[in-house]
Order: C-alpha cells, then sequence, then structure tokens
C-alpha cells in the first residue's frame, strides 16, 4: 500500500502460533485493507478514513481470520491461537497511537506429515508441499468467505475444530459435521444428492463412530467391556471424510 504523508493510516497487529502454521507468507486483498499473514505475525493496513468508516471493523477482522485459519484447520489437522489486535493510528509526522484490544482463540495441538514429491504412471509430478499449501489456501478463503453468514458453514468448523480439542471424543464431533448436513438439506438423501456424497462414504462415517466398539465413538454405552482406542488408520480415514464434506460444502455455497 503507497502511503500518502498528508494522510493519517491504521495498522492492526496480531501474532499467532505456531508461527508455522501457514508454509509462505499470505498476502489477503480486501476491499479497503489489505492483511499480511507470515512467520506468527499479522498485519492490516488501512487509511484512517477507512478505518474509522466502519464501526466494529476491527472485531469483524478478528472474526475473519478466525474463519481464515479454522478452514486452514481442515488440512493442517492443527491447532491455532490468536492474540493482540493492536490498533495503531499513524500520524502524518510519524507520531503513533496504539490502542490494545485483547482477543484470544485457543486451540491444541496435533501432528502433521512428512512431505513427499514424487513422478506418478504418467510422468506428472506432484509435490505435496505444494498441494497442501495450495488447497489449504483455497479452504481458508472459503471458510473466511462464508461462516459469517451461514450457520451451517460455523457449525461444521465448530465441530471439526472440537475434534481437534477434543480427541477423546473425536469420532463423535466429527460425526457432527454430517448431522448438520443432514439438518442443512432436511434429511441424510438430499444432503448426499446436493453435495455428491456417496452413500457408501456416509456409512464409513457411520461405521467408525456408531458401530466399531470405539472409545473416541457415539454409542460407547453399547459396547461396554470391549471398547478399543480407534487405530491411526480410521482416525485418518474418518477425518478425510468429515473434511471432504465440509469442503464439498464450501464450494457448494460458492457455486
Amino acid at each position: 500500500m503507497s502511503k500518502d504523508t498528508t494522510e493519517q493510516y491504521i495498522k492492526i497487529e496480531w501474532h499467532y502460533t505456531p508461527p508455522s502454521y501457514f508454509e509462505e507468507k499470505l498476502i489477503l486483498e480486501r476491499e479497503g485493507y489489505s492483511i499480511e499473514i507470515s512467520d506468527g505475525d499479522i498485519t492490516a493496513q488501512m487509511t484512517a478514513d477507512f478505518f474509522d468508516s466502519q464501526p466494529g471493523l476491527h472485531d469483524l477482522m478478528t472474526q475473519e481470520l478466525n474463519y481464515y485459519f479454522l478452514g486452514a484447520q481442515l488440512i493442517r489437522r492443527q491447532a491455532f491461537e490468536i492474540h493482540g489486535g493492536a490498533i495503531i493510528r499513524i500520524w502524518p509526522d510519524g507520531r503513533k497511537d496504539t490502542t490494545i484490544v485483547a482477543q484470544t482463540a485457543v486451540m491444541k495441538m496435533t501432528t502433521w506429515l512428512a512431505d513427499l514429491v514424487y513422478t506418478d504412471q504418467e510422468g506428472r509430478v506432484h509435490d505435496t508441499r505444494r498441494d497442501r499449501i495450495d488447497t489449504t489456501k483455497s479452504l481458508a478463503e472459503r471458510s473466511a468467505r462464508h461462516a459469517a453468514t451461514d450457520r451451517t458453514a460455523r457449525k461444521m468448523l465448530d465441530s471439526f475444530d472440537a475434534a481437534v480439542r477434543d480427541p477423546e471424543n473425536e469420532l463423535v464431533h466429527l460425526y457432527e459435521v454430517w448431522d448438520a448436513l443432514k439438518q442443512k438439506f432436511q434429511g441424510e438423501s438430499a444432503a448426499r444428492h446436493a453435495l455428491g456424497i456417496s452413500r457408501s462414504v456416509r456409512s464409513k462415517l457411520g461405521r467408525l463412530a456408531d458401530d466399531e466398539p470405539l472409545n473416541q465413538g457415539r454409542h460407547r454405552g453399547q459396547h461396554a467391556g470391549s471398547l478399543r482406542d480407534a487405530t491411526v488408520e480410521e482416525l485418518d480415514e474418518a477425518r478425510a471424510i468429515a473434511r471432504d464434506m465440509l469442503a464439498s460444502y464450501l464450494k457448494y455455497l460458492d457455486e
């Protein structure tokens, strides 16, 4: 943003952990302002006239950032913390007035996967890190775009986040993603048809959350004495199904 030295400007600064949550610097261009996300720091910049004409803008931006990070969490499978939100007014003579605003979102940390670069049978090179970054950006943008106005998107993102924060009930929360879709479309068949979800995929999630005798499942009382922990493979399968359902719904909202 080029600056007119006769104008006042506003910078808003947040910080986030882990600082590697996004694997490269991001610039989000919005109407009237821009946001830079990099290495644990978030900085928004705009003219003071624009900021002063938008009551509540700071809170709306903080909310958008939370939804952006929640969208990225579908791929990252990491939790995050956003804190800060200091508002810095920069006067034409260089003076700065700072207002401290406390905003915090706290989640629990989880694991991450190694990267691969490989060539498939048709000679195409795949870079899993690049693919992951691009997919993360896409989901984050869609989440930020829709969660503020769509109750179902918020419910699904909150359930996926709860699955990260509450691993002892992970399958309960992942199944809530599907429950939200059934409620939105007023039935299983309509939900599957609208989003192109196969019956077999939905059944896999139901089997893991309802039928298997798993400590993380929904019906533990029906399997008293025979419960076991879900395997890594079972949890990964349930996470992928819930993530794909959420991604399909966000795409549906775009269309």
